[in-house]
């Protein structure tokens, strides 16, 4: 119930005139005013009402969920489709999977087939876009988001057949399957995923969206790959953790416990947690948890107190869904 609250606001402010797109918001607002997307306004609402933004960023609760379509609030560049029709669908398949009710999923059908279309045709191979690491800027054929996007038309194929539309969960679920020997295929070229379709076996990336696949038992990407994987970023550890990809060497804390999801072998899987509570103890900036870092120093950007920490229980997470007991 508390996932469904959290879709709750996007689903409402999706069906809002100002929001053209066909694909998912990013957001509903900023905490605690459910206002509406501010991430990647074109301007201030100033055409309405005074200067409302202060740094570039929305500071007050003005309603832009009530602006018109023509207004042309939002700049294109800066928003993420791929990653948030994905997330979505996700969403939708593990409240499902979790209380065995289609009918939250039925009542937002049209929205939801709306994005599955939006991943079949750009999800494999996604244009220069942000996704969720937008601090690391565009990038064009990230293979990561092309995974998410994968698990994404499975997860409603799932839904779909569950619901009776049993002909439309066939062809998303084989759509699913033939993007994932794509991208298993590609693999197997450099024994490990690239960080995009264009770039070669010297470049890698985290690719913590093969975690739901394993999570929900989607059976898009075999065991082995998820291994490889995870034995290529071992050889890439610093002392205080892998880092996101190979352009930078910072990392984030969430996505290397998702990272840590992906291997069954529990000594890999305690190789991510010690270099993170190395962080937590070694880091020469004293701050509230830090969720993005250097791998090399210990020392955080920007970053404190986030609720994406949230995303470090993902493996009490696996260990409750898999039966486990979690360890020590």
């Amino acid at each position: 119930e508390l996932v469904k609250g959290m879709m709750r606001p996007i689903l409402k402010f999706a069906k809002m005139p100002v929001w053209t797109y066909d694909f998912a918001p990013h957001d509903a607002g900023t905490y605690p005013s459910c206002c509406g997307q501010v991430y990647g306004l074109n301007e201030s609402p100033s055409r309405f009402h005074g200067d409302y933004t202060k740094k570039d960023w929305p500071e007050t609760h003005f309603p832009i969920y009530l602006l018109p379509a023509n207004f042309d609030a939002y700049d294109l560049n800066m928003q993420m489709p791929v990653e948030e029709c994905a997330n979505m669908l996700v969403m939708f398949l593990a409240c499902y999977r979790a209380d065995g009710q289609i009918g939250f999923f039925d009542e937002e059908y049209p929205l939801a087939e709306k994005w599955v279309k939006y991943l079949a045709e750009f999800g494999l191979r996604p244009e220069n876009q942000l996704c969720t690491d937008d601090f690391a800027g565009h990038l064009k054929n990230n293979i990561n988001l092309a995974i998410k996007a994968t698990v994404g038309i499975a997860a409603y194929a799932e839904l779909v057949t569950a619901s009776g539309r049993i002909r439309e969960g066939k062809e998303y679920r084989e759509i699913a399957e033939k993007f994932a020997a794509e991208i298993v295929g590609f693999s197997e070229k450099y024994g490990h995923l690239p960080i995009t379709w264009d770039s070669d076996g010297n470049t890698f990336s985290l690719k913590y969206n093969l975690a739901f696949d394993k999570l929900l038992s989607l059976g898009l990407f075999p065991q082995s790959l998820l291994e490889k994987e995870t034995d290529f970023y071992l050889g890439k550890f610093a002392r205080f953790g892998v880092p996101l990809d190979s352009r930078k060497e910072y990392t984030k804390s969430d996505w290397e416990l998702w990272a840590a999801s992906l291997t069954d072998d529990p000594v890999k899987k305690k190789k991510f947690v010690s270099a993170l509570d190395e962080f937590l103890q070694g880091s020469p900036d004293r701050v509230p948890f830090a969720d993005w870092y250097e791998t090399e120093t210990g020392e955080y950007h920007y970053f404190r107190a986030r609720s994406v920490q949230g995303g470090c229980f993902i493996l009490l997470l696996e260990n409750k869904l898999s039966g486990k007991k979690a360890g020590r």
